[in-house]
């Protein structure tokens, strides 16, 4: 072992060792930052999703309020109907058209 080629050899083989190690430790932090990407997109697709719903949704609710309010509008101004004035609910008109009736 005296020989300035076997601590050549030695030396060679523990930078091997050491590089397998670096190479090891480098392909489980890539594993690991893979793994996460996947579920960040994956979390990122399932609410781009959810959000198209309820954008979708709030489009709808929008198309739908002035039809509903001029509804509303129209049955206030009937005579002779019940309807809801605001912060009165169902019940209470229910009491109130009984007692008339009564």
């Amino acid at each position: 072992m005296k020989e300035p080629r076997n601590y050549v050899i030695l030396f060679l083989c523990l930078v091997g060792l050491g590089e397998g190690a670096l190479l090891w430790q480098q392909r489980t932090e890539l594993n690991d930052v893979a793994f996460r990407a996947g579920i960040a997109e994956k979390n990122f697709t399932q609410a781009n999703t959810e959000r198209a719903v309820l954008e979708k949704h709030v489009r709808d609710l929008e198309e739908r309020t002035p039809t509903a309010q001029g509804d509303l509008a129209a049955a206030r101004n009937r005579p002779g109907r019940l309807a809801a004035e605001p912060g009165q609910d169902r019940k209470s008109i229910d009491r109130t058209s009984r007692r008339k009736q009564q």
